[in-house]
């Protein structure tokens, strides 16, 4: 969805599309360190219930502001090419 409402040619939507899988990576390795920085932190009380649901809906969050920032770039760079060209 932020792909077709942020870009105007396909060549731009198929690349913003194709930021996803980095998008999630970044933020499950975000979570992952988190997760590992409390728990040496906190101890195993992080490893509940209630904070694993907390920093999956974190990573969640991160994820969809990276692809949404991504997406900005490339408008961005976009409009660029066609100001200059």
């Amino acid at each position: 969805l932020f792909a077709w409402l942020m870009q105007r040619g396909w060549g731009w939507r198929i690349l913003h599309w194709a930021t996803i899988l980095p998008c999630v990576v970044l933020a499950n390795a975000v979570r992952l360190i988190a997760t590992v920085l409390l728990l040496r932190t906190y101890g195993d009380v992080i490893l509940g219930d209630a904070w694993h649901i907390s920093l999956g809906w974190a990573q969640t969050v991160l994820a969809v502001v990276l692809l949404w920032l991504f997406g900005k770039a490339i408008a961005y760079v976009a409009r660029k090419n066609v100001e200059e060209g």
